[in-house]
């Protein structure tokens, strides 16, 4: 790969308040979308609601943000002007005013200089269900120069966090991840909240807050699932939308969320195979990988990879998070280097079931080896600091899910659980978190006899699974999903063995999906895309940039990360502010900037393709030579070991995979 020359050196940047995040019956069960009343092609919202809500007065206050943690949390709540309130919306914009409501909180930090301002600007992180409340002050942070002029405005979207938030209760005592799914999206179906936590129904509460804030327009900068919601609102009210910025973009053409998660287990193959081992190779000094990619990826699945589940826990989590910002590279090559290292004469046979009672003994001794290994790579000690805390996660995590496969925790481990601990500080620290046996954590008092109720009730945030799920109907056909299943586990190696049914396909959408793009009456907005995005595939975001005609588009060359803005170089971030600031757009239709260098490189190197003036990535496909070589030593190694060519999704036990998300 050929270096390219680039001045700009990798910086941290500002950490955002909220993570933005990246997670579907059988035949026949499928249930028809609601029908729901006609709507005018631009609602008048204020036209719809009961005079009491029209007429309703925001009271601001103070900001608390209860689930941001420390030391964020003081920072934000820092930010000068911060303030919050409630918004009453109707449950259901279609039936406005038959009496029901549900509340909607919001942040707001004012412009800086008043006699600069704008406008407001409503931001939203992603997820979906993802809590946009903090994200007033973290862009007011992450951005002076919007700042400036505009008065930002965060909002946790219907059935989220501090807005009346969904909690769907369902059996947890599945023993497969079909069931599972089919649990959940039954318990949480039964939640009469749960029909009106829709993207439709969240883009008219953005409207309604942009009349009760005395705004004709409003400005928005959406991230991932935020790039759907801000498609939603600038197709429903054109006429409202003044500059849109959305960030790694999902597939607004399909008119389900389905096809970008579909897009997933290929992306994250593309990034590992041709972005991460790449890197891995260019350090052979500190990772000991080997000096080529494939060397690197080699010794990584000849160590067992993550067709097992313990390396699964261990480690696919610190993958997947450096896939989202490619900031984390270092750790996730030093959780990759430990696992190849310490399995450098092959992974334990019994770690590729999920808990054998043998397995579970010996986790602790394994997870320190990791850790030893990891203490000794020469990384950044803020590095080596985030992959040790992950791998104590990771030990609290596999033996609680030990005792939700067995339905009992294995009291053989030095012997026996006495008040929450494990004896002789087998488990890191010694400690089993409180409170989350549903959740990956044992709750207090739960376990007595060591022994769990054969069926138990869970409770869980339910917004991610709705939104996405209810926006538009997902493939039902469980055969159509096994074949998805079987194509992921040949051409997507990577995170096959976490791949399952999803709840959406036992979830019948309450909407006729996304609005319908009318490319005469779409305004112009500013798309931003990185390269090898594994969250939202660069295929499906340039058929949205294609669809929203008036559109421009920066594409960053040799970029993984997911959410750029702000980016940190002027290629990127001026014409992101000039359309922000002073409502132009690029010239061109597609625009390309290179992407900045990896941590502890000073050039940027060149992988995929290379975008032409149509938006094209020449080059750039799902599957490189480099990733189909991959998939072939993948595939002669899982022979060698005897792993099926096709587990069977009914196969895996729940506690076996990692969450559903």
């Amino acid at each position: 790969m050929v270096p390219l020359p680039s001045p700009i050196r990798r910086t941290g940047r500002i950490v955002a308040a909220a993570g933005v995040v990246g997670a579907l019956c059988a035949t026949g069960l499928a249930v028809p979308a609601q029908a729901k009343p006609p709507v005018h092609s631009e609602p008048v919202v204020q036209d719809l609601v009961p005079a009491a809500l029209r007429t309703q007065q925001l009271l601001w206050e103070d900001c608390e943000f209860p689930d941001v943690a420390e030391p964020t949390r003081s920072t934000l709540l820092a930010v000068e002007g911060l303030q919050c309130a409630t918004v009453v919306v109707p449950r259901d914009w279609y039936h406005a005013k038959d009496g029901n409501t549900i509340e909607v909180e919001i942040s707001k930090v004012p412009a800086a200089d008043e006699s600069r301002r704008r406008g407001v600007m409503l931001i939203n992180p992603g997820g979906p269900g993802g809590s946009g409340l903090p994200w007033s002050a973290s862009m007011a942070l992450r951005s002076p120069d919007v700042h400036e002029v505009y008065d930002t405005i965060g909002f946790d979207p219907r059935g989220v966090g501090e807005s009346t938030e969904l909690i769907c209760e369902y059996d947890a005592s599945a023993q497969t991840q079909v069931e599972f799914a089919r649990n959940y999206a039954e318990g949480c179906l039964r939640n009469p909240l749960t029909p009106f936590i829709t993207t439709r129904q969240t883009t008219l509460d953005m409207d309604f807050i942009r009349y009760l804030l005395g705004e004709k327009k409003l400005s928005y900068v959406g991230y991932s699932y935020g790039t759907w919601l801000g498609g939603s609102y600038a197709a429903t009210f054109p006429s409202k939308t003044d500059r849109f910025l959305l960030d790694s973009a999902t597939d607004m053409t399909s008119g389900t969320l389905e096809e970008t998660w579909d897009l997933q287990p290929g992306t994250r193959d593309r990034q590992m195979q041709d972005m991460l081992m790449p890197y891995i190779a260019r350090h052979d000094d500190v990772y000991g990988m080997g000096d080529t990619a494939m060397e690197a990826r080699r010794a990584f699945e000849e160590a067992g990879g993550f067709d097992n589940y313990i390396n699964i826990i261990i480690g696919l989590n610190t993958v997947i998070n450096a896939m989202y910002s490619t900031e984390l590279y270092p750790q996730a090559a030093a959780v990759l280097s430990a696992l190849a290292e310490v399995n450098a004469g092959g992974v334990r046979e019994d770690f590729r079931l999920p808990y054998g009672t043998d397995a579970v003994r010996a986790v602790p001794d394994y997870l320190g080896q990791i850790e030893e290994h990891v203490k000794g790579l020469d990384i950044s000690a803020e590095d080596k600091a985030a992959v040790l805390a992950e791998l104590d996660d990771a030990l609290q995590q596999y033996v609680t899910n030990a005792d939700a496969a067995d339905g009992q925790i294995d009291g053989q481990i030095e012997g026996q659980i006495i008040d929450g601990q494990i004896l002789d500080g087998q488990i890191l620290d010694g400690q089993i978190m409180d409170g989350q046996i549903t959740e990956g954590q044992i709750s207090e008092g739960q376990i007595t006899e060591g022994q769990i109720a054969e069926a138990q009730l869970a409770t869980d945030a339910g917004a991610f699974e709705a939104i996405r799920c209810q926006d538009g109907q997902w493939t039902t056909d469980l055969e159509t999903w096994e074949a998805k299943l079987e194509q992921g586990f040949r051409d997507a190696p990577l995170t096959a063995m976490f791949q399952s049914v999803p709840v959406c396909a036992f979830w019948p959408a309450q909407e006729e999906g996304f609005p319908e793009l009318k490319n005469k009456d779409l305004p112009g907005v500013l798309f931003l895309q990185s390269e090898f995005d594994a969250a939202t595939a660069y295929e499906g975001a340039e058929r949205s940039i294609r669809k929203f005609t008036r559109s421009k588009a920066v594409v960053v060359d040799n970029e993984g990360s997911h959410g750029l803005f702000p980016y940190g170089t002027e290629c990127v971030d001026q014409p992101a502010l000039t359309w922000l600031l002073d409502g132009e757009l690029p010239r061109s239709k597609w625009n390309a900037c290179v992407g900045v260098p990896l941590p502890g490189e000073i050039y940027t190197y060149n992988v995929g393709g290379t975008v032409n003036k149509n938006g094209k990535l020449r080059g750039f496909k799902m599957q490189s030579e480099s990733v189909q070589e991959a998939n072939e030593m993948v595939a002669e190694l899982r022979r060698e070991a005897g792993i099926p060519d096709i587990p069977g999704s009914e196969d895996a036990t729940v506690a076996a995979a990692l969450p559903v998300r």
